[in-house]
């Protein structure tokens, strides 16, 4: 473990949320055993580490960084309402300048890499709760092009994170457990078919909707869903827009095209992206 790095209040996290033995991880290969918590204590290779330790996270196994800041830097954590509007992101910027109150919602959290650091971007604007949807079992199943397109990075069960690890995350970053829910479920158990009002959500309630489901068919289902949902100017986040070669007939662009064809009415303006897969849109009715 680098002498650096102090896991005492990961250590502290973990055994609060039921870990009784805990191993430290600082690169592929350490011996884990039958650890039922993993305190990760190597920076560089964190992120990289939460994906090769999914098995781990598929046996409900917690797992946490030995830094918060690894998550979201302490000066974010403790930014005030002005310096996250106009020093951290164009979309906490845009939240804060076009007066958006209502609430956040992602799907597709994974571990939490997206989720925690937005949640402390716009904590101070948005006054509704932050919503996290995830199957907490990986990837439902691709479609050939779908894994073809990926170079085989999308597979059934990819990306896997557990929600045990992710309210623990919440608990060590310090996240108030009255600001945030958490739903787990393939999302169509979750959404087809269910009123909004199950989750207390009312139409046009949304001001952020941050989508990260890589697929089509999961992605078609979020849109179904929150089309109700959206305030007009709401921002729609696609992680995976030009990702699956930004095709029509797979992947997140694909549930798009096809979510606007359905709805006439609904416009994705383009507004931002951070690099060449993503994108922001400002969405109009």
């Amino acid at each position: 473990m680098p002498s650096s790095v102090d896991p005492a209040a990961a250590t502290a996290v973990l055994r609060k949320h039921g870990a009784r033995k805990i191993a430290y991880c600082g690169a592929a290969g350490d011996p884990i055993g039958d650890a039922d918590g993993v305190v990760i204590v190597n920076a560089g290779a964190f992120r990289g580490l939460m994906r090769t330790l999914e098995p781990l996270a598929r046996r409900n196994c917690l797992i946490l960084p030995a830094d918060r800041d690894w998550v979201v830097p302490e000066e974010l954590r403790r930014s005030d309402a002005m310096h996250s509007a106009w020093k951290t992101t164009s979309a906490a910027n845009y939240v804060a300048r076009c007066n958006l109150k209502g609430h956040y919602l992602e799907f597709g959290t994974f571990w939490g890499g997206s989720f925690f650091p937005n949640y402390f971007r716009l904590r101070h604007w948005l006054s509704g709760s932050f919503f996290a949807f995830d199957s907490f079992r990986g990837l439902s199943t691709p479609q050939t092009a779908e894994a073809l397109f990926t170079g085989g990075d999308f597979q059934e069960g990819a990306y896997c994170a557990n929600e045990r690890s992710f309210v623990a995350l919440a608990d060590f970053l310090e996240v108030p457990p009255e600001r945030f829910t958490v739903t787990s479920g393939f999302f169509r158990d979750t959404l087809n078919g269910v009123l909004p009002g199950k989750y207390r959500l009312e139409p046009r309630s949304v001001s952020v909707c941050y989508i990260d489901c890589d697929l089509r068919e999961p992605t078609e289902q979020v849109l179904d869903f929150v089309a109700p949902l959206l305030e007009d100017g709401a921002l729609v986040y696609f992680d995976d827009w030009r990702l699956c070669r930004a095709s029509r007939s797979v992947g997140e662009r694909a549930a798009a095209l096809q979510w606007l064809s359905r709805n006439p009415g609904f416009e994705l303006i383009e507004f931002h992206r951070d690099a060449w897969q993503h994108q922001w849109f400002i969405f109009s009715r």
